[in-house]
């Protein structure tokens, strides 16, 4: 599993998303803007039922039930409700459920865009559907017609509504070839009307998309070739017995591994969660560590590893079993007290057997637990529960990138 420090941070605004992505470029096209008339008469009134019943006929299915059409749509080049130019595209509905119009693709291949725009000035609270029809897309209503075709339901607001949404999952195929561009709305009030105008593609992943879009957008992010610098850990080289005080007091924060075996030797780690949205809902996340030794069969059995939080600050170059910073001691041995005036919580964020090269955990309750509001982010240590495993972890100081701590979080956020 590739554990690139840039990659810990994914997340999903309704999805998975990145830190913010580098500055680019992007580039559109322009699908329709409706500036000649000409554009305006390439649009015609579809019979989606008739559709449905020839593709039911020509794969021999049993055809649907009989469908009376939709009530027209009236198609109107109008100078209102304009965002690009000086014409738009108004349609006037005369009732009906589904009414739908449709046009020739002027692009057949969208793959190398990541972005759906189109702007629609509506008078009311609404919904408007834009879909393409592939060459091999269905208007059928079962799961494998639903899914040949790509749809946008758009949540309008009464007035002008700029209306954004990802590339689709599948775009490789639901992108390719496209033939028609549909429009169509849910139950359109008698004599009610809509304009639409600048309908396009961009090569710009968005960073918000528009209600009711169901797609999972991930931002890149701003700088991959640098490393996340949210990370902090630290490990204690040594354990007791006294005897071995020199080198308790030693420090291993600069080293590129951490030892993470023995509560009383734990590895101390820490990773800002500030980027996240004030109040964001935490979906999942995930702790990611990649192990560093190779101890053989007899120091390295599958052991239960446990995450627990860390009440008092402590510096990453000068912690050890004694010091949470430089002359700032903890209360016990390896902070060894609990509960509300000790060094840790009596709580466990996280638990979960080690792996073999890499070793992943469910770290949901940990990142809420220093989310929402109630606990300061001290960071956790890592150690094992004997049986035993004798895990040495890459720390964030690691040459290779690939191998440093890794934290996945999918959130959504707050409204």
């Amino acid at each position: 599993m590739n554990t690139c420090a840039w990659r810990t941070l994914c997340l999903l605004a309704v999805g998975v998303l990145f830190l913010s992505g580098r500055a680019a470029l992007a580039e559109e096209k322009i699908l329709f803007d409706f500036e000649d008339e000409d554009s305006v008469k390439a649009w015609s009134n579809i019979n989606v039922y008739a559709l449905r019943e020839a593709e039911a006929k020509a794969a021999a299915y049993k055809p649907p039930a009989p469908v009376p059409p939709e009530p027209p749509v009236k198609i109107e080049w109008t100078s209102s409700g304009i965002t690009r130019g000086k014409h738009a595209l108004k349609l006037v509905f005369t009732g009906g459920r589904f009414p739908t119009i449709s046009a020739t693709s002027p692009l057949d291949d969208w793959r190398p865009f990541k972005s759906f725009h189109a702007d629609v000035t509506a008078g009311r609270v609404c919904m408007v559907i834009f879909r393409a029809m592939a060459k091999t897309s269905k208007y059928g209503t079962s799961y494998s017609d639903g899914t040949s075709r790509w749809e946008f339901a758009a949540r309008l607001e009464p007035g002008k509504n700029s209306l954004v949404v990802a590339a689709p999952a599948y775009a490789d195929r639901l992108w390719k070839d496209v033939q028609n561009v549909d429009i169509y709305m849910y139950q359109p009030h008698e004599g009610e009307s809509i304009t639409v105008d600048n309908i396009r593609l961009s090569t710009e992943v968005p960073k918000a998309v528009s209600p009711f879009d169901d797609t999972k957008v991930a931002v890149p992010p701003a700088n991959p070739e640098k490393p996340f610098e949210g990370w902090a850990d630290a490990g204690t080289p040594s354990h007791g017995p006294t005897g071995l005080n020199m080198a308790c007091f030693a420090n291993a924060g600069k080293r590129g591994a951490i030892e993470t075996c023995f509560r009383n030797r734990p590895g101390f780690l820490r990773v800002d969660l500030s980027w996240l949205p004030r109040g964001a809902q935490i979906l999942s996340a995930r702790l990611i560590v990649v192990r560093a030794v190779d101890m053989g069969d007899r120091w390295q059995r599958p052991t239960m590893h446990v995450a627990e939080p860390c009440n008092r600050p402590w510096r990453e170059y000068e912690a050890n079993v004694y010091e949470c910073a430089k002359d700032q001691f903890w209360n016990q041995y390896a902070g060894m007290t609990w509960g509300d005036e000790g060094d840790f919580s009596a709580l466990l964020l996280a638990r979960g057997p080690t792996g073999g090269k890499t070793s992943s955990w469910d770290f949901t309750h940990a990142v809420k637990y220093w989310t929402e509001g109630q606990h300061p982010n001290h960071g956790f240590i890592l150690y094992g529960v004997p049986n035993m495993d004798y895990l040495n972890i890459f720390s964030r100081e690691c040459e290779v990138i690939g191998n440093r701590p890794c934290l996945a979080v999918i959130y959504e956020p707050k409204p």
